[in-house]
């Protein structure tokens, strides 16, 4: 991340927002400086760049308004491609930008009056139960030259206390967004990053795992959540749509590039539910694994189903998630 202030109001030295021609000599040195160090004097491969952290929270550091920030993208975007046309021949960074704590004005802006030239890739945080906001995302996307582009949330979950620390939220926090966010279409989302792995801050978040390594570890439901929706969504695989008249249940298909197939079925209510899938239209044999997050499994294997003619039956306990393949 690249920003000229943080949450605490540092580097003092840095002109926030810069406006002269000497702010910006100052930013473009400190972008370049910082792009060479990475990629060039060492090679890390750092090709992501994300550009402030929540610049329409003022509390993050951004001291300017959101004109003023399209214009920080514009000479930060600069800086970095002189570092990679110079330096780096071959090798295209992906800048990500407004980086918003919500959705979606200051991107629709920012494509409006940058364009691709200057940005290619959005991203924004979302503490929704349900994403939303990413079809709101899409659409802007669609009709400002960013068809097909990556859209990332960079933070999602809760940055609460104790949440994670719950099956019930995390199957329901975690999961089901997700499931939500991997469905074709424009809810889609690339890439999503939860916050916090790690305990955060002081009596602020608490994170998936509590204490430090390795003597104080304390893996919470949500790491295991977390682990095993990982474990069906993962990697960009093709995802299928799937529908269902059982109400509270959500799913989705992925395949990986071995072949298997992933349905990921997520129960977020009250009762538990038996369910049949079919699946004829993808595979219609095999015998397979089942994993199951509930209050009694964190992300354990409890079945090895069947499918006869592409149909399989199991159960979902309440506010529990099964992830079946094959």
């Amino acid at each position: 991340m690249l920003r000229n202030r943080d949450n605490n109001g540092n580097p003092t030295w840095s002109p926030n927002p810069p406006t002269t021609a000497a702010d910006w000599n100052v930013w473009f040195e400190h972008v370049f400086a910082t792009v060479y160090w990475f990629n060039v004097r060492n090679s890390y491969r750092v090709d992501d760049w994300e550009v402030h952290n929540e610049p329409n929270n003022s509390g993050q550091g951004w001291g300017g308004t959101e004109t003023q920030y399209m214009d920080f993208i514009n000479y930060t975007a600069q800086a970095i491609h002189w570092v990679y046309s110079h330096y780096l021949p071959g090798r295209t960074p992906h800048i990500y930008a407004p980086v918003t704590s919500n959705c979606c004005s200051w991107a629709l802006t920012a494509m409006q009056t940058e364009g691709p030239s200057v940005f290619d890739s959005l991203d924004f945080h979302d503490y929704q139960s349900n994403p939303s906001e990413i079809a709101t995302l899409r659409a802007d996307m669609n009709a400002n030259g960013y068809s097909g582009a990556p859209a990332w949330i960079t933070e999602m979950g809760s940055y609460h206390q104790n949440t994670y620390n719950s099956v019930n939220s995390s199957n329901n926090l975690i999961v089901s967004w997700w499931i939500k966010a991997s469905q074709p279409g424009n809810n889609y989302v690339t890439g999503a990053q939860i916050f916090s792995l790690y305990d955060w801050g002081s009596g602020y978040t608490s994170g998936l795992v509590h204490g430090s390594y390795p003597a104080a570890e304390s893996y919470q439901p949500g790491y295991y959540a977390t682990r095993l929706a990982a474990r069906g969504l993962c990697c960009g695989r093709p995802t299928y749509q799937t529908t269902s008249g059982i109400s509270n249940l959500i799913s989705v298909v992925t395949k990986d590039s071995a072949g298997h197939y992933y349905l990921l079925a997520c129960n977020s209510g009250s009762p538990g539910v038996t369910v049949t899938a079919d699946l004829s239209a993808l595979i219609t044999t095999g015998t397979g694994t089942q994993w199951e997050f509930s209050s009694a499994n964190n992300d354990v294997i409890v079945a090895s189903p069947t499918l006869s003619g592409g149909k399989v039956t199991f159960s979902i306990p309440s506010n529990a998630t099964e992830l079946l393949k094959f």
